[in-house]
């Protein structure tokens, strides 16, 4: 229970960024009431996740010769397509099913919904992407399964540097910048 003055501070990673945006946008049946201090968003996919797009449309995952190798050496099985690569990645089976993916792919009704109206200035919005940077290989296995996103996603996707991303979304979608909202990128992470 709380009172009608009291705010609270929000800190939302990837589809919670969508969730908490929505209710602060009034785009949910639960009206806005005005509780919200900060909003901080991180990773989140403000104008969606290609590699989502490929998992609940399941398309055929392009690795060049060598990758394709080491994945499927480190899954188990032949990875053909993006839901087999994220399947292996959270170790779980048929993952294009659930809704999130296809919520978080651009051009999905909610991602227009949050697009088409802006976020209240009251709410002290920030967001914060991450930069991973895989050219230090010493600690590839240690790490596969961020690996793996990041493959993922850089295949996906194709920014300016192939390492602005923070797994499925792109520093791109993660800004709003051109909503005056400051971006925090942490680099290599």
């Amino acid at each position: 229970y709380y009172s009608n003055t009291q705010k609270f501070d929000i800190i939302a990673h990837s589809m919670g960024s969508l969730v908490s945006r929505s209710y602060v946008q009034n785009i949910t049946p639960f009206h806005y009431q005005e509780d919200i201090n900060h909003l901080i968003l991180i990773g989140g996919p403000n104008y969606g996740a290609v590699a989502a797009n490929g998992i609940s449309e399941q398309w055929i995952l392009d690795l060049s010769f060598g990758w394709d190798l080491l994945v499927d050496l480190y899954c188990g099985f032949n990875v053909i397509t993006y839901s087999d690569f994220e399947d292996c990645r959270v170790g779980l089976t048929d993952v294009w099913q659930a809704p999130i993916y296809r919520q978080m792919s651009g051009g999905s009704k909610l991602i227009k919904d949050i697009s088409d109206s802006s976020i209240p200035g009251d709410v002290g919005p920030f967001t914060i992407i991450g930069n991973q940077d895989w050219t230090n290989w010493s600690d590839i296995f240690e790490n596969f399964g961020s690996f793996l996103c990041s493959k993922l996603d850089e295949a996906g996707h194709q920014e300016a540097d192939t390492n602005e991303h923070d797994c499925l979304v792109a520093i791109s979608s993660a800004s709003l910048l051109e909503h005056s909202v400051p971006l925090s990128i942490i680099a290599d992470y």
